[in-house]
């Protein structure tokens, strides 16, 4: 690695939204040799992505430098991933050759996630349906992975390890032992198959009240140490959150898949010539449907 800077990171969880990312970082948080960036997503080359020009290095910094002699300084900004070439390089001229674990998720599944998560955020009408919601949308372009995942591998090569979200729920225990090991790290011992929902979709109850919140959270969530931002917001949803009832319909995924089918194969062929074997039903299908 390049980069030996102890007030910067080295280790990168770029994407993909609804993926499981703030599981992951923060299960790899527990870590004695890896630092978690005081804030999980600072977001700092999001501006450089969308034509802006970058804030100041310090700023960047101030995520850690209270970090000791941990081998790894890692961050979790999910909007990275689909920033494509121009993201991966200004990371790469900033950083130098950082680790890069990216999670990938069953594209239907991961649009399904992210309609929840717009109606918790109040961000689409409560009444919409899912259907609605995707037939509306003017691109599917977030979730053409192989098309992100060509111009990071260019950049990183072997630098990027790719884990599947399905695959972290159901042996949770065996993806991280994965990672760590492929970070060169001793193992961490994990007592519990059973992963906590870090993240967990879901509405609420009394809308005003829930405006207020989110404005509240938009606010704090830059300043508060990731940990004790998840336990304040997890106080809140239990008062005033409630599940989310809206469904997946066969209609929709079937809609759905058939957007997703060619990217779907090109990301067959892209992980499987990079040497990735045991890849989940939902890509091994989309190349046998060839």
């Amino acid at each position: 690695m390049n980069n030996q800077s102890k007030d910067l990171p080295n280790l990168l969880i770029p994407g993909y939204h609804k993926a499981g990312t703030t599981t992951l970082f923060t299960e790899l948080s527990k870590h004695p040799d890896i630092f978690p960036s005081v804030v999980k997503e600072p977001f700092y080359f999001r501006p450089y992505i969308n034509g802006k020009e970058l804030a100041r290095i310090e700023d960047y910094k101030r995520n850690f430098t209270a970090a000791k002699d941990e081998i790894y300084r890692m961050e979790g900004s999910p909007t990275y991933i689909y920033g494509g070439a121009r993201a991966a390089q200004i990371i790469h001229d900033t950083l130098g050759d950082v680790k890069i674990v990216i999670s990938i998720r069953n594209p239907v599944n991961q649009l399904f996630s992210l309609y929840k998560h717009k109606l918790r955020f109040v961000e689409i009408d409560e009444n919409e349906s899912f259907l609605t919601f995707a037939k509306n949308r003017d691109d599917f372009y977030r979730q053409y992975y192989d098309v992100h995942l060509q111009d990071w591998f260019h950049v990183f090569g072997d630098n990027i390890k790719c884990i599947f979200f399905e695959s972290l729920i159901q042996d949770p225990v065996a993806v991280l032992a994965d990672v760590v090991d492929w970070l060169g790290l001793p193992s961490l011992k994990m007592d519990d198959q059973v992963l906590l929902n870090t993240n967990p979709g879901g509405t609420y109850k009394h809308k005003l009240t829930h405006q207020m919140a989110l404005s509240i959270f938009h606010r704090i969530k830059s300043y508060l140490p990731h940990s004790m931002f998840l336990t304040l917001r997890n106080i809140y949803y239990s008062l005033n959150g409630k599940k989310v009832t809206h469904t997946l319909s066969d209609e929709a995924k079937s809609y759905l898949e058939s957007q997703f089918s060619a990217h779907n194969q090109a990301l067959f062929q892209l992980l499987n010539n990079r040497g990735y074997r045991n890849l989940p039903e939902w890509i091994t299908r989309s190349n046998e449907a060839q």
